[in-house]
């Protein structure tokens, strides 16, 4: 095991989480960057909130102090609130009646002493994160990034890329629960933020806002993406989403040390036996095809470990993660969605290839396969929906439908994404799939007041009072900037 220091934050200040020091022996899982899983502590909540690991989708209970990392979704309901804070600096609070994943958090090891810290106006470390907004509004604070750093929060119909700021991002719904129009809010740096039909990023500094809606489109009922359309952001609303980081920052400090001093002496718990991991490690040593032929022999012998072990087994050799993920679905077929689901959250950039190769191991499973991948990588539904479609052209309808039951607010895109790149499909077929698996999607009508929030579909997996947050009210309209200032 290697030491490791962490140093959250200890002194309440406008723009910075506390300092503190503590010294944790931990071995985090690590990703293809190379870079371990980042903690995210539940600083506070407020009313009915869920918690669902989106890979075995368990719900946790929420409790203020309760650790997190990426592949967790957050829903709140009518009146409800949840206050995140991050290794990196980061703090983000999910407003009343939304739906937020954590799809990845990626934190190098930090060494600093709280002096340095405290005055620090970047984060303490390289980091990457990306977090998808079905609906809702999301407030945040970041720290200005170091080179080598992302972040990113997407939506139905748009992407906030950040390098340091404080900013909100709203995406709102149709009645019938098709996205209406995304919007992101800059208070202090500026955003670069661009639709999700393409086009270049329109850059959005403090002071203003940016909204993308959707044009109608001929033969189906949803449309494209149209470009951002800036706007003046009032000072008022400018004012509300700063002092909304503040008391988050304020508030949460004490939660998060202590959260973190707890939780930080933990090793991360494996679901394999010691003879497990020491044989696919040797495997591993000896290569990409070894390691393979490990999996295979392990997921042979223990078939409900499967997920594990290919998750763990690709943990091991990252450039090798699709192929070890379709190895243990050829062995393990009835366990293939889990297994495909388990290898994405270890490895998120990989969505679309991973849930590919499984497909085309169990070619029967594709529908089920490419639901389980999109709920892990929400963001990535519509090119995870055209892959598998590439790899199982057969199967193309039926992955349409269930992806879009899944990400019923992505059924235009993900219908556009199949017939795009998949020619020999026949685009009505396609059409009436997303929009019949959005209609029969248990999550398609959002969380409403006084009804609970429902389960999802996908097959789980066996893997690893309150201080109320503050709030805020929500800013006026913007008013648009004038084209000749």
């Amino acid at each position: 095991m290697r030491r490791e220091k962490l140093l959250p934050l200890m002194k309440p200040h406008p723009f910075a989480l506390a300092v503190f020091t503590v010294f944790l022996i931990v071995q985090p899982a690590r990703s293809q960057s190379g870079l371990p899983q980042g903690k995210i502590v539940l600083t506070g909540f407020t009313g009915k909130v869920r918690i669902t690991n989106v890979v075995d989708q368990k719900s946790v209970p929420p409790s203020q102090g309760l650790v997190l990392s990426q592949s967790y979704c957050i829903e709140t309901s009518n009146g409800s609130t949840a206050s995140l804070a991050f290794e990196n600096g980061t703090v983000m609070q999910v407003e009343a009646d939304s739906k937020f994943v954590i799809q990845e958090f990626l934190q190098a090891p930090w060494d600093q002493n709280t002096e340095q810290l405290a005055a620090a106006k970047t984060e303490p470390s390289r980091s990457q994160t990306s977090a998808f907004l079905e609906f809702g509004d999301l407030v945040t604070g970041v720290k200005k990034l170091n080179t080598g750093s992302s972040l990113q929060v997407a939506t139905p119909l748009g992407t906030a890329g950040i390098r340091g700021t404080d900013f909100k991002v709203t995406s709102r719904r149709n009645a019938d629960g098709s996205p209406k129009s995304s919007s992101v809010s800059v208070a202090t740096g500026q955003v670069g933020f661009n639709s999700s039909s393409g086009g270049e990023t329109v850059a959005v500094s403090a002071g203003a806002a940016a909204s993308v809606t959707l044009s109608p489109s001929q033969g189906d009922s949803g449309g494209r993406a149209q470009a951002p359309f800036v706007t003046q952001l009032s000072p008022q609303a400018q004012a509300a989403i700063t002092q909304a980081v503040s008391a988050q920052r304020a508030g949460g400090q004490s939660v998060f040390q202590s959260a973190i001093r707890q939780s930080g002496a933990q090793a991360p718990e494996s679901k394999l036996t010691p003879e497990q991991r020491e044989s696919l490690k040797d495997a591993a040593d000896d290569g990409e095809a070894a390691l393979v032929e490990a999996v295979k022999s392990l997921v042979s012998e223990s078939p409900e470990d499967s997920p594990a072990i290919a998750g763990e087994g690709s943990q091991l050799l990252p450039s090798a993660a699709p192929q070890i993920a379709a190895a243990a679905a050829s062995v393990a077929d009835r366990f293939a969605p889990q297994i495909a689901a388990a290898v994405t959250s270890a490895f998120p950039a990989l969505a679309p290839n991973i849930a590919a190769s499984v497909a085309q191991a169990v070619p029967a499973s594709a529908p089920q396969i490419a639901a389980s991948v999109a709920q892990v990588v929400p963001s990535a539904a519509p090119q995870i929906a055209s892959s598998v479609s590439q790899a199982v052209p057969d199967s193309a309808t039926d992955v349409a439908r269930s992806v879009a039951q899944i990400q019923p607010q992505q059924a235009s895109q993900i219908a556009d994404s199949i017939i795009q790149s998949v020619p020999t499909v026949d685009a009505n077929a396609i059409n009436n799939a997303v929009q019949t698996g959005a209609q029969s999607s248990g999550t398609g009508v959002g969380v409403r007041p006084d009804a609970p929030i429902r389960d999802n579909s996908i097959p789980p997996i066996n893997v690893p009072t309150p201080t109320p947050s503050p709030t805020f009210a929500p800013p006026p309209t913007p008013t648009p900037i004038p084209s000749n200032p």
